[in-house]
């Protein structure tokens, strides 16, 4: 579906107080700097408390941008402007870029059909395109009343998990809750930056099409259990049993015709992200602000590639995050003196086609829905389309225990996704909207 926005304002909102001078220099860590130059997204929808209440997007609106200012003081990067050659954020109070539109569509029609590329339209900046703005939101009313709050900051300094916990703190300050805020903001003391020229857009690709499937809590379980039941050493949880399920279904839709093996000229290579922030000594506070996520690289055995439900994947998931572990990660981050080489060299196959990369990323068990503005929970959570194929992000449905997967592929590939019976049988595609008369 096309949503057709009508832009109402744009303007930057400023910090409540200005930022102390020794809080004015805030340094990149080398996370930040081999990160990819796009924006880390989230998109919130809610409807009126009362129905048919005039005043409800209104007063939504005046209170999302007066406690906006005030979240804003107590993170001065999202405020300031960046130098990344110098790998450092100046914390000057710009402002944040808040905008407000309107959409001719009712809330309900896009919970039930909009794909991920259509959500796109609801953010104020194109999420793949360099901006000074580090922080971005859009604040769009619909034509029944409801409303969507789209928040964005810069990927280059911080991750999706900072994005949620900034938006949680958020919601809780303009309920009224007091404390909210004691940002940790280490970052590039733990993983000191460097001198660099890594090219972090050549893995932005935009020939490739963005889908949303469901699986309901019930067909959750029933893949968790055939994981279970297969030679796992463990009782696979619900996210590494997702995942080897779904990368099963992204090898079957890469074979050509009636082939029954992935193509033997190209390596493969799974992604899989890691949250540090309970890997570290001591272990940081969940809303840690910066990026604190590592990709575990598994090259799958031919065993693996050529079983239809990638069993095998289940004990490698397991077996490379547990390997992570404080010390294991500052010697890769901070001394090993390949691991630019090895970041290059991946980066460079993947573009040229000579390896077949797939990355899973996932936010599950996250409360997004307790983002509570003082009108109740968000009626729908998640994420627009990303600039990358071959790209999986898992969230959590609102109906317990299901999750949301927003999956990226080329278009060949998705449309064979589509039609391919055994994902069917557990995933729920997002219906196509009726034609309009």
């Amino acid at each position: 579906m096309k949503l057709e926005i009508d832009i109402i304002s744009e303007d930057l909102i400023k910090p409540a107080t200005p930022t102390p001078p020794h809080l004015r220099h805030y340094p990149l860590s080398f996370i930040d700097q081999i990160t990819v130059h796009i924006y880390a997204p989230a998109l919130y929808f809610y409807r009126p408390t009362h129905a048919g209440d005039p005043d409800f997007a209104i007063h939504f609106r005046n209170r999302l941008r007066s406690t906006l200012s005030l979240v804003l003081s107590h993170y001065p990067p999202l405020a300031g402007r960046p130098n990344y050659d110098s790998a450092f954020v100046d914390c000057n109070d710009t402002g944040a870029l808040f905008r407000e539109a309107r959409v001719n569509t009712k809330l309900a029609d896009v919970v039930e059909y909009a794909q991920p590329d259509d959500l796109n339209r609801l953010f104020p900046v194109e999420l793949d395109q360099f901006n000074e703005e580090l922080m971005a939101v859009q604040f769009t009313e619909f034509a029944c009343g409801g409303v969507a709050v789209a928040s964005c900051i810069s990927h280059k300094i911080a991750d999706a998990m900072t994005l949620f916990s900034l938006n949680n703190n958020w919601a809780a300050m303009a309920r009224g809750v007091k404390g909210v805020f004691k940002p940790h903001m280490e970052g590039a003391k733990l993983f000191p930056a460097k001198t660099t020229r890594y090219d972090t857009a050549k893995t932005i690709l935009r020939n490739r099409v963005a889908r949303r499937f469901v699986f309901e809590g019930s067909k959750v379980e029933a893949i968790r259990e055939k994981y279970g039941e297969n030679g796992a050493a463990h009782r696979p949880s619900r996210v590494e049993s997702l995942t080897a399920f779904l990368y099963g279904r992204f090898l079957a839709a890469l074979k050509e015709g009636s082939s029954s093996e992935v193509p033997s000229d190209r390596a493969c290579l799974v992604n899989y992200t890691v949250n540090l922030r309970p890997k570290m000594e001591p272990p940081l506070p969940g809303d840690a602000f910066g990026n604190y996520y590592f990709n575990a690289m598994i090259f799958p055995s031919p065993d693996i590639l050529n079983d239809p439900y990638c069993h095998g994947l289940v004990n490698r998931l397991r077996e490379e995050t547990n390997k992570l572990n404080a010390q294991t990660v500052k010697y890769i981050l901070n001394e090993d003196q390949r691991l630019m080489e090895s970041v290059e060299e991946i980066a460079s196959k993947f573009v040229k086609g000579e390896m077949i990369s797939c990355a899973f990323t996932s936010i599950c068990r996250f409360p997004l829905y307790d983002v509570d503005f003082g009108w109740g929970r968000p009626v729908w959570v998640t994420f627009p389309a990303l600039w990358f194929k071959n790209l999986v992000t898992l969230l959590d449905s609102k109906e317990a225990g299901g999750i949301d997967a927003i999956v990226h592929l080329e278009e060949p590939h998705m449309k064979r996704l589509e039609a391919d019976q055994l994902f069917l049988e557990y995933a729920t595609p997002t219906p196509t909207a009726p034609a309009t008369p």
